[in-house]
């Protein structure tokens, strides 16, 4: 670091995040179009030029078969085609470096040395990519870090304490247990799903406007699901922009209108109908981060903190639904995006920039085989599984609010964040019913209804 600048990248599958730390310890994130976050996507030109980010989005209206929205997913791959071209997977990730060492060198005046986080269950050779698009980027220096173990670098954690990481982000999801031992951070298991996300509730959400506008224009709906053109795929993406900000607005509002190409009325959604399409996610978070605790050998009260990021951190339903499956108290923050990158500064500082040993891998829990099912037989299924986790703890506590780390606006540093505020204390439940007789009641009521027929039938 002869500049002493430092750059921290988390490269992720959908966007992209950079925080810079100057030579004074302060440390903001890097800005692209006015904005922190940057998409991943790439676009190959036919002149052979790769375009990143939201000119990528932009381009990608014309030449739909020449986009790659998650270039890092590709890293396994030797040669990747983009329209009979061929291609990379380095070559793309580079592209995607290079327009972050652009905004870096605005800043520092040169490229520093970075640390770039990645999956924890990538292998050396999916790594090996990660470095040679760095140095076809023009990064000298460059340290690897887990995704876990920077996350988990963001919040103080004691010697020998668990700490669960949940990483909800648009392609789908993550659960990592880190423990803190005498070499430093070590995730002892890991688990999730790739195919359920933030964009699967999307797609939901789309269903349902279609459900409710559809009927009225069918034409004008089958333009947007099945774009032809490069019109319609510029209308189709502004759409999905609309679907995601009406989703993020939900977090705070009760109903957003949310205006569908074709339609002269916008449609109306309620925080009812986001946590009805959010609910399938929410349970299979809380199902595999139970799994994944079980695998490591840690039981809930031996978990230090229960963190929260990604994308789709932000939904309301999560938060319940997780301390409602573990008994734990989750952690949000105010920006969950940046955690990861702000964490592998942290985690780089306090260990002179070198990258962290590969101790024992951490044993990973396959996600479910089965999709979440829907009707009456999975609605008892899931009665049965709340009422027995409710037995563990009175009704009065439930739901519980998440703790909330305060992160500050992008043009503030984040160096010395986040700072835990304790959850505000809450009036005792003037009843303190449990949750046992949601169990008995229903029992000893079929065995006098089973007690009474036979009494009559002799």
């Amino acid at each position: 670091m002869e500049s002493g600048y430092l750059l921290a990248i988390d490269l992720g599958v959908t966007n992209t995040v950079a925080v810079l730390r100057s030579p004074a310890g302060r440390s903001t994130p890097l800005i692209f179009e006015g904005d922190t976050v940057l998409p991943t996507g790439v676009l190959l030109e036919p002149s052979g030029r790769v375009v990143t980010g939201r000119e990528a989005i932009r381009a990608s209206a014309q030449f739909p078969e020449r986009y790659e929205a998650a270039p890092r997913s590709r890293a396994a791959e030797a040669v990747l085609r983009l329209d009979g071209t061929e291609t990379t997977p380095a070559d793309l990730l580079s592209a995607v470096l290079a327009t972050i060492g652009e905004a870096a060198v605005a800043v520092a005046g040169a490229i520093p040395d970075a640390v770039l986080t990645h999956p924890v269950l990538w292998r050396r050779s999916e790594e090996g990519v990660l470095r040679r698009a760095a140095a076809q980027a023009g990064i000298g220096q460059v340290t690897l870090l887990a995704e876990p173990i920077a996350a988990a670098s963001v919040l103080p954690v004691p010697l020998g304490a668990h700490v669960v990481v949940v990483d909800v982000g648009a392609r789908g999801f993550e659960a990592s247990v880190v423990r803190h031992e005498d070499h430093g951070l070590r995730v002892l298991a890991v688990g999730g799903d790739t195919t359920i996300g933030g964009r699967r509730i999307d797609a939901a959400i789309a269903a349902h406007l279609a459900g409710t506008a559809g009927r009225q224009r069918r034409d004008a709906w089958r333009a947007i699901d099945r774009p032809q053109d490069a019109e319609q795929r510029r209308i189709q993406r502004a759409f999905w922009d609309d679907v995601r900000a009406a989703k993020e607005a939900l977090a705070v509002n009760d109903r957003v209108p949310v205006t569908v190409p074709g339609f002269s009325a916008p449609q109306t959604l309620t925080r009812a109908d986001l946590e009805r399409f959010a609910r399938p996610l929410a349970d299979r978070v809380g199902r595999v981060t139970g799994r994944v605790l079980r695998e490591a050998g840690v039981r809930p009260y031996d978990v230090e903190t229960l963190l929260v990021i990604g994308g789709a951190a932000r939904l309301p339903i999560l938060a319940p639904a997780l301390y409602l499956a573990l008994g734990i108290e989750p952690v949000l923050v105010e920006r969950p995006e940046i955690v990861v990158a702000v964490g592998a500064l942290r985690h780089t500082v306090a260990h002179s920039g070198v990258s962290a040993t590969r101790a024992r891998p951490p044993a990973v829990v396959p996600a479910p085989r089965r999709a979440p099912s829907t009707g009456a037989p999975a609605a008892v299924a899931r009665w049965a599984r709340s009422a027995t986790r409710v037995i563990r703890r009175p009704i009065g506590e439930l739901p519980a609010p998440p703790r909330r780390a305060a992160l500050t606006t992008s043009n503030e540093s984040v160096d010395s964040l986040p700072v835990l505020r304790e959850r505000p204390a809450q009036a005792p439940a003037p009843v303190r019913r449990y949750g046992w007789a949601l169990i008995l009641a229903p029992v000893i009521l079929l065995l006098l209804v089973v007690a009474l027929v036979v009494l009559v039938m002799t």
